[in-house]
């Protein structure tokens, strides 16, 4: 556009999901497609990855409050460089093979699987800091790294970690496969569904009982022991009469925590990445690698598709099946 090229050379438009841009009736793309119907439009890939965790978190309280903390934690120690020499001081203690604090990036969520495994391998070395530093300093500084300190000593919060770590880990291989050079649409959606599979295969009893095994018995050497939360009656206004559930031990909590955030991330990525407008782009590239692959004495490759050619949104668009044969030189 700011070229002022001809409309009739744009053959896609990708933008994020804001409803100003994809709206059915006013949106910036459906306005596009009634001018050039080749312009199709894709919700960028990536984005859609960001906005399934970003939901995921906002949902999920024991990751929102995991990532919470990993922000202070790299604001209390990477903005001074006094903090940071007493966190250099308890790391060469107890983990001087492990690399810094990283800081949590405040937008790209795909890429914030490096800050909790930071904050991970340095754990004994930030309690140690921590509590120095509250000592130390009778400032609101001082204040802030006890407050850390407080929740680092609680196991929920190592459990939040932990959990925060597979749910990052698995989705940071899908982002690295959707912005690869490489890549196809067709092997973006492929990974995407593998992962949804992924955690939904270790949401299971047996993934949980090796998980919670592995997370208790590292968490003893930092935290206090596992306990349930303390039992919370709800509103007046909002209190129908019944008795509210009660786990009767920590690990049946955890367990509910741990299948609830496997499900929902798996189910936002499946939702963000059905896309309607796909069907389209992938039928094309499907086309064209058949007829980059096909050899001269076969058959003519067709590109089939059930979706409007016109593109979602344009009044002149029907759903009907379209084949369109290709001749191959």
């Amino acid at each position: 556009m700011s070229s002022n090229g001809p409309l009739s050379l744009c053959h896609g438009q990708a933008y994020d999901g804001a409803a100003n841009i994809k709206g059915k009736l006013n949106g910036v793309a459906t306005k596009l497609l009634k001018e050039e119907p080749a312009a199709l439009f894709v919700h960028c890939l990536a984005h859609c990855l960001n906005l399934s965790l970003q939901d995921t978190v906002r949902v999920f309280k024991p990751i929102r409050d995991a990532l919470d903390l990993c922000s202070e934690v790299s604001k209390l120690i990477l903005w001074s460089p006094k903090r940071m020499q007493v966190f250099l001081a308890s790391k060469q203690q107890f983990s001087p093979d492990e690399g810094n604090v990283r800081p949590l990036c405040p937008t790209r969520w795909i890429i914030r699987h490096g800050a909790i495994e930071s904050i991970l391998n340095n754990y004994k070395a930030l309690q140690d800091a921590f509590q120095s530093i509250n000592e130390e300093c009778n400032d609101d500084y001082g204040r802030r790294a006890g407050g850390c300190l407080a929740q680092l000593d609680k196991f929920e919060t190592y459990f939040g970690f932990k959990v925060a770590r597979v749910v990052f880990g698995a989705t940071e291989q899908l982002s690295v496969e959707i912005q690869g050079k490489n890549t196809t649409l067709q092997e973006d959606l492929c990974t995407a569904e593998l992962t949804q599979h992924h955690l939904r295969r270790i949401r299971d009893q047996i993934s949980f009982k090796a998980f919670f095994k592995e997370v208790k018995e590292e968490a003893a050497k930092f935290t206090e022991e596992p306990k349930l939360q303390r039992f919370k009656r709800a509103p007046k206004r909002l209190d129908d009469g019944s008795l509210p559930y009660r786990y009767s031990t920590p690990e049946e909590y955890f367990r509910h925590q741990y299948f609830e955030v496997l499900e929902i991330v798996a189910v936002e990525i499946e939702s963000h990445f059905s896309q309607t407008s796909l069907e389209i782009p992938r039928a094309i590239e499907r086309l064209l690698l058949e007829a980059c692959n096909l050899d001269q004495e076969d058959s003519e490759p067709t590109m089939t598709t059930d979706q409007p050619l016109m593109g979602e949104g344009t009044s002149s668009a029907k759903s009907t099946s379209v084949c369109i044969p290709v001749k191959v030189q």
